[in-house]
């Protein structure tokens, strides 16, 4: 767009206020967008310039290997064994679409022998820049945070300058692959035979198929950090849920631009094929689903939800526009209610969504039912 198709595009709006409020907005855009460019510009051209410098190192975040799980112990060591090094930078989605697709890299570079190190300043489920330990225990070494690094900007950057942009920061650091979207191994963990391999790495106690070995790495890699676990804990205590309870994950909002949206009296139907167990616990986006399944079967089932009344169906977009605080808050909400899941007694869930591609791996076919009866798949 350039300043002349603005004309052309606000003379169509009859009410001049309006009109002249979005021909303001449509210049500052263009500006910005200018001035995005400039600087990546800058950016490349900086990059290609110290690359005749020699190669620069990679600040780490400290790891002491002795304070990790005997787990990350081992594949630590089998990790810092591989000479090509792979950085995962972070896709830019919704919390568990990033979490499996950072379990699926892990995978990937264990099978195909890459060290893996971790710079997730640019993923969104993580909004405080602190990185994976934001809200999670460490298990691999980390990219300490740099405000002008360049690895911070490249959500900025065209699809045609991250062509030019990658190649010069793999030269500059002495880095083999990225998992970014759209590029590199990005590809490699959507591979329908990577899908279809049989992982076998008996350090790691890892010896089946995709949902066997994406499990194991999924249980071991969700562990809250102190601070993380103790708001949890309090949520949770909140509840007075008792010992034994059946979990639901429904899932709504902007899902219905994925795939179709299930009906919730499906999960009561499914449930009385499976238990007698009468309370339930119900993990969803739409506060008016709980309303719903009240109104409808409260006579005959205890329903627990952490779900908040205003709550009317999540929105990625939304919630990238909300403050750290509202993020934060949101995600330990969120992180409550998967806990709370994982230590039902059965889980009824949908393939369709990532949280439910998660449980189903940690929970195995014995603690999760596709609500479809779906295959396990990974999205």
């Amino acid at each position: 767009m350039n300043y002349k198709d603005i004309d052309n595009i606000v003379w169509l709006i009859p009410i001049k206020k309006i009109r002249n409020s979005l021909r303001e907005y449509l210049i500052r855009l263009i500006k910005d967008n200018e001035f995005i460019k400039l600087q990546n510009n800058f950016i490349i051209k900086e990059l290609y310039e110290k690359k005749k410098q020699g190669k620069e190192e990679l600040i780490e975040k400290e790891l002491n290997i002795n304070n990790l799980s005997d787990f990350w112990q081992k594949y630590n060591k089998i990790n810092e064994s591989y000479n090509e090094v792979c950085i995962y930078l972070g896709i830019g989605t919704g919390f568990f679409s990033e979490f499996n697709n950072l379990i699926l890299a892990i995978l990937y570079c264990l099978v195909n022998k890459i060290k893996f190190k971790l710079y997730l300043v640019n993923a969104k489920g993580f909004p405080a820049n602190n990185g994976f330990e934001e809200f999670f225990m460490p298990f691999c070494k980390e990219l300490l945070y740099n405000a002008d690094t360049e690895f911070n900007n490249i959500f900025n950057f065209s699809k045609n300058d991250i062509e030019v942009l990658l190649p010069a920061m793999k030269e500059k650091y002495g880095i083999n692959y990225f998992v970014y979207f759209n590029s590199d191994i990005f590809w490699g963990i959507r591979d329908n035979n990577f899908f279809n391999f049989h992982f076998n790495i008996k350090e790691l106690g890892i010896d089946g198929d995709i949902r066997h070995a994406f499990g194991i790495i999924a249980k071991n890699l969700f562990r809250f950090n102190e601070k993380t676990q103790k708001e949890i804990n309090e949520l949770i205590e909140s509840l007075n849920l008792p010992k034994k309870y059946i979990g639901f994950h429904i899932r709504a909002g902007d899902k219905i631009t994925e795939a179709e949206l299930i009906e919730p009296e499906k999960y009561i139907k499914n449930l009385n094929k499976y238990t007698d167990i009468k309370d339930i616990f119900i993990s969803t986006d739409d506060y008016s689903i709980i309303k719903k399944l009240q109104n409808k079967y409260g006579d005959k089932y205890n329903i627990y939800t952490l779900t908040n009344k205003k709550e009317l169906g999540y929105n990625q977009g939304n919630f990238e526009l909300s403050n750290k605080n509202d993020k934060y808050n949101h995600l330990i909400e969120f992180f409550a209610s998967i806990d709370i899941l994982l230590n039902s007694e059965l889980c009824f869930g949908s393939y369709t969504s990532n949280p439910s591609i998660f449980l189903g791996a940690v929970l195995g076919k014995s603690k999760f039912i596709e609500i479809n009866s779906l295959d396990f798949r990974i999205r």
